[in-house]
């Protein structure tokens, strides 16, 4: 459940940092007007998988969800831009244990947001967010032993906190793309409570509560093109590329005990995120009226071991 828990996080700020580019990255386009404020709203939707290894269950499962935000310019020099984000998602998970389990999850984040660009096909650009969430869960586990069965339920309300800052230089190549270098660090801790089972007597667990905390560096480059349209119109990508890595415990520890016999507790493992990572984005957006852009995005995060995330967003931007 922290896998998916921790996806969510990192995507829900990835659709807000990409909602701010807009269209026409390079400075190629003319018609994108430098409005005062500007509104988005994006869908989204990824999938997870963490291979099982040793002593450390696997896992697997897709969040999905709607982000949607208003910011507006800020200061003389209208280089800063302050606004306000939420989401709504929900995510399912499977769980491959000693006991196999399914679990569901509906979140609600708010946060607050900030980005920095003079320019947008030059210079520096920097961002920063701060959102908090809290999210209602429940766990199914399948218990099968020499004919016994069992089907314990746990439910829970957890929550969430994460932090993001970055920034980076854009060149201009030619009057239509440009490359960058970029940076950034990620922040998130989720909590979940202490419960006890229901149904399933005999194989009920009471489970301690437990957090996980990730702290994440990204280190990069971007590559970014436009090309204007005859009708006005401009049609916009970027690629990334990124290294990351986690600087805390990329696994999570749950204590336990039957409720049965509270006095004889166990520990399980389960792996939430990889050391070292590679990063890959890419996104295209299509500015079809003067004050609109439609944009999407598709990511991946891989690593070595062969744990594997596919993210992507649809998402829709208003400026006045």
């Amino acid at each position: 459940m922290f896998t998916g828990g921790l996806l969510r996080e990192r995507q829900i700020t990835d659709v807000v940092t990409a909602a701010g580019e807009g269209t026409d990255p390079t400075g190629a386009g003319r018609g994108a007007p430098r409005t005062t404020a500007r509104t988005f709203a994006a869908t989204f939707g990824a999938g997870y998988w963490r291979a099982r290894a040793a002593d450390m269950a696997g896992a697997g499962g897709n969040t999905y969800g709607v982000v949607f935000g208003l910011e507006r310019r800020v200061g003389d020099g209208q280089a800063w831009r302050l606004g306000v984000h939420g989401a709504v998602s929900g995510q399912s998970t499977r769980l491959d244990g000693r006991t196999p389990g399914a679990g569901k999850t509906t979140a609600l984040d708010a946060g607050v947001h900030a980005r920095y660009a003079p320019a947008p096909s030059v210079g520096p650009h920097a961002f920063a967010a701060l959102r908090v969430g809290v999210e209602d869960a429940r766990i199914d586990r399948t218990v099968a032993v020499n004919g016994f069965t069992a089907a314990p339920r746990g439910t829970w309300t957890g929550a969430a906190a994460s932090a993001t800052v970055g920034g980076g230089w854009r060149w201009r190549l030619t009057p239509a793309s440009g490359v960058g270098a970029l940076a950034a660090m990620d922040y998130t801790v989720l909590y979940r409570p202490g419960l006890s089972e229901a149904q399933g007597d005999g194989a009920r667990l009471q489970l301690d509560g437990t957090a996980f905390t990730s702290l994440r560096t990204r280190v990069g480059g971007e590559l970014r093109a436009a090309w204007p349209m005859p009708g006005g119109q401009t049609l916009s990508a970027q690629l990334q590329a990124t290294w990351n890595h986690e600087w805390l415990g990329r696994a999570v520890t749950q204590r336990a005990a039957f409720a049965a016999a509270p006095g004889v507790p166990f520990t399980t493992r389960s792996d939430v995120v990889s050391r070292d990572s590679l990063g890959v984005q890419a996104g295209l957006s299509y500015q079809w009226a003067k004050h609109a852009v439609l944009g999407m995005m598709v990511a991946s995060n891989l690593d070595a071991a062969g744990n594997a995330d596919v993210a992507g967003s649809v998402s829709a931007t208003w400026r006045f």
